[in-house]
């Protein structure tokens, strides 16, 4: 998923999501960035990669020298994030079994605050999708 911003418009932003470990993630990373800026001919491309696996390797991403190319990236650990300070955020909440606090009642709370806040049935449904994929994999 890439989005820009308007007061960053030599920016782009890439979001990546990953569920569990993969040996790869830095080189597919390096390769996604070079592809995003000669695809945008934007200047720069700022990745955020939510990680959903608290595993060792896991929390050691973030950074990668391949020797002559250095690439570096900023990290969420989703299980260090409090359920009840990310709820207002929309975009968040079919994340809800991984954050901590993220339990049964939490889960339930966040499909209610989809149906409620996001309009377009076809988008919350794919949120309310996630959600259960997500619940189902605790």
């Amino acid at each position: 998923m890439t989005a820009t911003c308007p007061n960053s418009k030599d920016t782009v932003f890439h979001i990546e999501v990953q569920t569990a470990y993969e040996s790869s993630i830095d080189e597919r990373i390096l390769v996604y960035e070079a592809l995003i800026l000669h695809q945008t001919k934007k200047k720069r491309v700022k990745t955020l990669l939510i990680n959903l696996d608290p595993t060792t390797k896991s929390q050691q991403l973030g950074r990668h020298d391949f020797g002559s190319v250095k690439i570096q990236y900023q990290v969420k650990n989703l299980w260090e994030q409090e359920y009840e300070e990310l709820k207002q955020r929309v975009g968040l909440l079919p994340f809800t079994p991984y954050l901590k606090g993220g339990g049964q009642q939490q889960i339930k709370e966040a499909s209610e605050r989809l149906q409620q806040q996001i309009d377009d049935p076809r988008e919350c449904a794919e949120m309310l999708f996630m959600l259960a994929i997500l619940a189902g994999r605790k």
